[in-house]
């Protein structure tokens, strides 16, 4: 989902986005494109936490041991929930909570154009 709000905020700016189908662009370019177009002032959070984001689907997704899974996933938490030690849901809805944070402000993107 994710991934494709970015693209959808990459083709409201691309004066010709059907060119960009055949790019068969990855994940990381999509993204590198998206921070390039819609980067401003205090939204270095959102951007470090989709990068996080799509580390921690990488480890996943290509079932790479990873040994720092569980500090990967506790940095992302953190940059969208703070360092309250009295977390009232578990990780899986935090990261729910997390994702749909981004989402939401990724959206925002959209809303202003």
């Amino acid at each position: 989902m994710i991934e494709q709000r970015l693209r959808e905020l990459i083709n409201l700016k691309a004066k010709k986005p059907n060119a960009l189908i055949d790019a068969r662009l990855t994940f990381n370019q999509v993204l590198c494109i998206a921070k390039a177009l819609y980067w401003k002032s205090g939204s270095e959070r959102l951007w470090e936490g989709i990068v996080k984001l799509n580390n921690i689907r990488n480890s996943l997704s290509h079932k790479v041991i990873n040994k720092n899974y569980d500090r990967d996933v506790d940095a992302f938490l953190r940059l969208f929930e703070g360092n309250d030690p009295d977390r009232i849901f578990g990780v899986k809805s935090r990261l729910f909570l997390a994702m749909a944070s981004i989402y939401c402000r990724l959206s925002e993107y959209l809303d202003e154009n």
